[in-house]
């Protein structure tokens, strides 16, 4: 019995490269297919910081956030 669906975690890391190319080679065996799944948590930013400060860091946050989800869907190209 092989599988149907591989779900991977992706993201920005080397060793997400790794679980890629694990997964590949698990679905070519399997006649799967793989699916990425890359996650992007929203901002925590700790109280400590000035009101007038959190939005800037947020924003930073979520730039940040959309860059590393870019690299992490280049590995399906």
């Amino acid at each position: 019995m092989g599988f149907k669906d591989i779900l991977v975690h992706v993201d920005s890391t080397v060793a997400s490269t790794a679980r890629v190319w694990i997964s590949l080679a698990l679905a070519r065996r399997c006649s799967a297919r793989v699916i990425g799944l890359h996650v992007i948590p929203n901002p925590d930013v700790p109280s400590y910081f000035k009101p007038s400060h959190i939005e800037r860091i947020a924003s930073l946050y979520r730039e940040s956030a959309h860059e590393a989800a870019m690299m992490a869907e280049s590995q399906f190209w």
